[in-house]
């Protein structure tokens, strides 16, 4: 192989386990850098440069995105949980056993179809999300190595949230959402029902980034009361170079707001720039440029848009020019 070869190739920055101060074992977030990039040179300040945002075409781009589906009476292309949901009312009113299924239970099994058909998304773009929806009381839910499990809705209400426990420790909301971050892990939860003893939650932890160049779609999760998560992705400028051109294309079916953090990929807490675009209803794309001294570095890319919001990554290219 060429010196140009080696240069262009990825290699994984973090190990594919580590241990905490407590001994404990748990696998962190792995990030695909350029293997150009040694890590010696710790990201500096980027600054990000927009050089155009064009509506490409004024219908969304989802029809390569994975089917929902339950059992092989129900499928569908979706990104809406809700939507979901509002399906699956009449068929899962009574279970094959002839007992009615409570509320939660159809709120979580459309969270859960949802979120399936984003892992294999993920999977399919070689890398890899584990996640889980269920009530967070019992059986709980659990994503890896972090969970939220044990406490009742109602000292869910009197406290306002839920801890998420585990390998990353964060709080989350009742009936609300949180991003879980930490130096080497990326997760997410979702809370979308909430009762006096059940409540449906979403645990999704990141176990292997996606890196450009992403040319399939990734749809952004979304839980049935319309909390979305954000996507991660690696931005590997091909070859060292103190100015990077990016290229997205976003589909949505709402006008929302694009926000876009860019983090270190061996400290994901520490943000080195960021900025928030309106896009349309459609496919748009958008062209920018990162500059930073000496050179541009391999970043994760937090990409999020609005609750309520269908959206997908259609593309994502880096260049040099």
């Amino acid at each position: 192989m060429s010196m140009l070869g080696v240069l262009r190739g990825v290699r994984h920055l973090q190990p594919f386990e580590a241990v905490d101060n407590e001994g404990n074992v748990y696998y962190p977030t792995r990030a695909k850098v350029a293997n150009w990039y040694r890590g010696v040179m710790r990201p500096g300040a980027v600054d990000i440069e927009v050089v155009e945002t064009i509506l490409e075409n004024r219908i969304p781009k989802f029809d390569d995105l994975e089917l929902a589906v339950f059992g092989d009476i129900y499928s569908k292309r979706t990104l809406s949980a809700a939507e979901v949901l509002r399906d699956l009312v009449g068929l899962t009113q009574t279970a094959n056993d002839g007992t009615e299924r409570v509320e939660w239970m159809r709120y979580s099994l459309a969270d859960f179809m949802v979120l399936q058909a984003r892992l294999r998304e993920y999977a399919n773009r070689g890398s890899q999300m584990v996640g889980g929806s269920s009530d967070g009381f019992y059986p709980g839910v659990v994503a890896e190595d972090i969970y939220i499990r044990g406490t009742p809705g109602y000292e869910v209400n009197a406290r306002g949230y839920v801890p998420v426990l585990g390998s990353v420790r964060f709080n989350l909301p009742a009936l609300g959402k949180a991003d879980g971050i930490s130096r080497n892990i990326l997760s997410w939860a979702g809370m979308s029902y909430l009762s006096t003893w059940q409540h449906s939650d979403t645990l999704l932890k990141w176990r292997s980034l996606a890196s450009t160049p992403i040319e399939r779609s990734i749809g952004f999760f979304m839980d049935s009361a319309g909390h979305t998560a954000p996507l991660y992705v690696v931005m590997n400028p091909p070859l060292p170079s103190p100015v990077v051109t990016n290229t997205i294309v976003i589909s949505s079916n709402a006008n929302t707001k694009l926000t876009m953090r860019f983090r270190d990929p061996s400290n994901y807490t520490s943000i080195l720039a960021s900025r928030e675009l309106n896009i349309g209803v459609g496919q748009t794309r958008i062209v920018f440029r990162l500059v930073s001294f000496p050179y541009v570095t391999p970043l994760v890319v937090q990409l999020a848009v609005d609750d309520n919001v269908q959206a997908s990554l259609n593309k994502y290219t880096v260049s040099i020019l």
